[in-house]
C-alpha cells in the first residue's frame, strides 16, 4: 500500500507541526466526554492504519543509537603498541612462485629420518637422525645405538676423521649434555678432549671438525675456542643457540638474536637490532652477506648496513648454507631452492619435509630430513 503509507507519513508530519495549535485549540473548547472521544477515536484510527502496514516506522530515540544485530558485530580491538619488523604475523607467510633449475642432480643416499650431516677427509661422511649413520665410501651403514635421545644432537668430525656427537639429551631442567666420540667400534665418552667442560652436566652446543676454529661451549659455563695453534675461552652467548662455522667465522644464532665471535674470546651482538623472532638458521659468506631465516617464513639478509626481509621461496624454512655469494641454499618443508646471486630458484628433484643444509662445494650439496638423505652433485656435459 505504497500510496497509503505516502498518505500516513505526510498526515504524520503536519500533525505533529499543528497538533499543539489547531488540536488543543479545539479540544479545550469541547466538554470533557467529547474530548475523550475525539482522542479515543484519533488512537484507534491510528492503530487500525499501521496494523494495515501503511504508516512508516517509528522514529528512534535520538538520545540512543539504533540498535544492529549482534551477528554484525565486530569484535573490538584494542591497540597496544606498534608491531615491530620481528613480530610474527598471525598465519605463516606463503612462498612466491620461483622458477625451478636442475644445476644439480640429486639422489636420495640415506632412506632414513636425518636432521645433520657431518664430513670428514677424503669423502667420508657421518649423518644423525633416529640412528647414527656413517659413510667411509662404499655407502652408509648403520652404528650401534648411542644410549641417548639424539634429536638435539648433531653430529661432526674431529680431527683425527673419527666422528663425534655434541650437544645435549631430554629438555629443560633435566636436560644432559652429551659429547660422545667413535673410537673402536663404539661411542664413548671424549670429556678428555674438552678440558674442564668435562665435568659438568648442562647441554653443550659449539662446532667442530678439522677447520680452524672448533668452538664447544655449555650452558652456564663458557665456552672453548679450540684453534691448532692454541686454546682460547670465551663467556657463551645467552640461551642455547645454534654454532655455525661459515668460512671461518663462528657465528651464534638464538631465536630473536645474533653473535659474530670476536677475536677468539668475546662473543659481539651483530647487526644491530635483530629483525626476526623465530630464528631457524643462518649462513654467512662475509660481514656483508649474512642471511637467517624466520619460521614465520620470511627471510632476512644483512649487507653490511641494513637488513631486508622478503618471503622465504620454502614454507617453514629451517636451514641455510651457502658455498659464495652466488650459490646459497635454503631448505624447508616443501623442498630446497638456491640463490645465484639474483634470483631464487626451487631446486628440482629433492622432496620435503626438509631440515638441513651443507655441503662441500657449490657442485656437492646435500639435504635432510624425514624425507632421507640427498646428495647433489653437479650434472654430467652431455657427450
Amino acid at each position: 500500500m505504497p500510496a497509503a503509507s505516502a498518505v500516513c507519513q505526510k498526515a504524520a508530519r503536519l500533525g505533529e507541526a499543528h497538533r499543539a495549535g489547531s488540536e488543543g485549540l479545539f479540544l479545550t473548547r469541547q466538554p470533557t466526554r467529547m474530548r475523550v472521544m475525539w482522542r479515543t477515536s484519533r488512537n484507534l484510527l491510528s492503530v487500525l492504519l499501521c496494523v494495515a502496514g501503511a504508516c512508516a516506522p517509528a522514529k528512534p530515540d535520538p538520545a540512543l543509537p539504533a540498535a544492529r544485530p549482534v551477528a554484525d558485530e565486530a569484535p573490538s580491538v584494542v591497540a597496544t603498541t606498534a608491531a615491530t619488523p620481528s613480530a610474527l604475523p598471525e598465519t605463516p607467510i606463503s612462498p612466491p612462485a620461483a622458477p625451478e633449475e636442475s644445476l644439480l642432480t640429486f639422489e636420495r643416499v640415506l632412506e632414513a629420518p636425518v636432521h645433520f650431516v657431518g664430513y670428514g677427509k677424503s669423502g667420508r661422511a657421518a649423518a644423525i637422525g633416529d640412528d647414527v649413520w656413517l659413510d667411509e665410501g662404499g655407502g652408509f651403514k648403520k652404528l650401534p645405538a648411542p644410549g641417548m635421545e639424539t634429536e638435539s644432537v648433531q653430529i661432526f668430525f674431529g680431527r683425527d676423521d673419527k666422528p663425534r656427537l655434541m650437544g645435549y639429551a631430554g629438555s629443560g631442567a633435566t636436560a644432559e649434555g652429551v659429547y660422545r666420540r667413535w673410537r673402536g667400534g663404539s661411542w664413548q665418552r671424549g670429556l678428555d678432549e674438552i678440558g674442564k667442560l668435562g665435568g659438568g652436566k648442562t647441554p653443550f652446543f659449539g662446532v667442530l671438525g678439522y677447520a680452524d676454529p672448533e668452538v664447544v661451549c655449555r650452558v652456564g659455563d663458557i665456552c672453548l675456542i679450540k684453534r691448532l695453534t692454541g686454546w682460547k675461552t670465551a663467556q657463551p652467548p645467552p640461551d642455547l643457540p645454534q654454532v655455525v662455522l661459515a668460512h671461518g667465522q663462528a657465528w651464534a644464532l638464538s631465536s630473536a638474536a645474533l653473535w659474530r665471535l670476536h677475536n677468539d674470546v668475546k662473543w659481539e651482538a651483530f647487526g644491530g637490532k635483530a629483525p626476526f623472532s623465530a630464528a631457524r638458521a643462518m649462513w654467512a659468506t662475509s660481514d656483508r652477506d649474512v642471511w637467517v631465516a624466520d619460521a614465520n617464513g620470511s627471510l632476512h639478509h644483512f649487507d653490511g648496513a641494513s637488513w631486508t626481509a622478503a618471503p622465504a621461496i620454502v614454507r617453514a624454512p629451517s636451514g641455510l648454507w651457502a658455498a659464495d655469494a652466488n650459490n646459497v641454499w635454503l631448505v624447508g618443508s616443501d623442498g630446497a631452492a638456491r640463490f645465484d646471486g639474483s634470483t631464487w630458484r626451487r631446486a628440482r628433484g629433492p622432496t620435503g619435509p626438509l631440515a638441513h643444509v651443507s655441503g662441500i662445494s657449490a657442485t656437492d650439496v646435500w639435504l635432510a630430513g624425514k624425507s632421507g638423505l640427498w646428495r647433489g652433485k653437479a650434472a654430467s656435459p652431455a657427450k
